[in-house]
């Protein structure tokens, strides 16, 4: 076409749908060619074609060359999606020093700051556990821990609206031993929180394993954290969780189990003004639902004869004065913790959905009471999706959803 671009070729581009329509016949390789046809059918598009940008990570995600290219464009970026499976390449075994013939330990603060790794020479404290590091993990792992090229990336794309955060699979070897994967997340959390992302609405969890969230826990103690961490996090709207865990993790290492689930807990507690919020456990990780782990305790006999100050609750009650939209898919809870949830949510409440949702005790009716009573009253509870039944298929023999399970949990 030239740089004389016909004027019906520039409407026809300018209309959404038509331009969405004719992407979806053509390769990115197509694509990035239509660019190049015209400068006035390159503006028009540009902000089209990056307003989706994904990342499947690797040693050179964020190089100096791609983070310059980002600089262009990376303000049409609204949806950002990191993707980092676990497979053999991200398991971190056991690093074996071949002189003393000895096992070496990584003890690791991740750089947080733009500068911080010219001043600090040694990564890990010595060059000879750097160069042992880098001989038996590899490039990968250094790109994993390299916070201010996250930072540098994120602070590129300051329309940001939407961030997905992807990492499929099961982490390799014995649970509780960090992979390359876990260090990622530590850095793109302390990227989230220093790229100043004012615009950021909606993040999604899709999946995440649950020993990974402790990476992405944010907090005044967490390693690289920024002070205004909880303003940063509480500007999300919009929450969706599905996280997966090992199946035989409860059995093996029941402490480790727990500690986890508080992790858990403890994330949802900084998402303060999230209006939608949907969880689901895969299907192979069914557990309890993490919203009402606080009251857990109170159901334990040992603990109910004691005083209000006496009771170790380690878990705070979650509220979430705006909610709006509940989803739940594939948990195992009281009905009794659902109906004390949802009574604590009936201001702006409109819309639930609930999915292979087994009550270890109660009914649905006693959980859904705090609804039916404000419906009776004239509240406005529209667009109900009711609950799908378990069915022979769907219903999973799952230890973690039965009344033994939650009473090991009150200890």
């Amino acid at each position: 076409m030239g740089q004389h671009t016909p004027p019906l070729v520039r409407k026809i581009f300018r209309n959404d749908n038509i331009r969405t329509q004719i992407f979806s016949h053509l390769s990115p390789r197509d694509i990035a060619s239509l660019r190049g046809t015209s400068c006035r059918i390159r503006k028009t598009i540009t902000p089209a074609v990056f307003q989706n940008l994904t990342v499947t990570f690797s040693a050179l995600s964020f190089s100096s060359d791609r983070l310059l290219a980002l600089t262009r464009v990376g303000h049409y970026v609204k949806e950002f999606r990191f993707v980092f499976p676990h497979t053999e390449e991200t398991y971190m075994p056991s690093m074996l020093d071949p002189e003393s013939r000895k096992l070496r330990s990584l003890i690791y603060e991740p750089f947080s700051r733009q500068g911080e790794k010219r001043r600090k020479r040694n990564t890990f404290g010595s060059k000879s556990i750097d160069s042992l590091a880098l001989h038996n993990y590899g490039i990968m792992l250094m790109a994993a821990m390299d916070g201010p090229q996250f930072t540098r990336a994120l602070a590129c794309m300051e329309n940001l609206t939407s961030l997905i955060v992807s990492c499929p699979g099961t982490p390799m070897g014995e649970p509780g031993r960090r992979c390359v994967v876990d260090y990622a997340l530590w850095s793109l959390r302390i990227a989230v929180e220093r790229a100043r992302l004012h615009a950021l609405r909606v993040v999604i969890l899709d999946p995440v394993h649950l020993t990974g969230l402790q990476y992405l826990l944010p907090g005044t103690l967490a390693v690289g954290n920024v002070i205004n961490s909880r303003q940063i996090w509480s500007q999300v709207k919009t929450l969706t969780m599905t996280i997966s865990a090992w199946k035989e993790l409860a059995n093996g290492s029941p402490t480790l189990y727990k500690t986890n689930l508080k992790f858990l807990h403890q994330f949802l507690e900084y998402f303060t003004n999230i209006e939608e919020l949907a969880f689901c456990w895969t299907r192979e990780a069914r557990s309890i639902c993490p919203l009402t782990l606080d009251l857990l305790p109170y159901r334990n006999p040992r603990l109910a004869t004691k005083p209000a100050r006496d009771r170790s609750v380690v878990n705070k009650r979650l509220t979430f004065p705006k909610l709006s939209k509940l989803r739940l898919e594939n948990i195992g809870m009281n009905a009794c913790d659902l109906r004390s949830f949802l009574s604590r949510h009936l201001t702006y409440f409109r819309e639930w959905s609930l999915d292979d949702v087994n009550f270890t005790s109660g009914t649905l009716e006693d959980a859904l009471k705090p609804l039916y009573v404000a419906s009776a009253y004239g509240e406005k509870l529209d667009n109900f999706s009711f609950p799908r039944p378990l069915t022979e298929e769907s219903e999973l023999h799952c230890p973690y959803c039965e009344s033994k399970f939650e009473a090991w949990l009150m200890v």
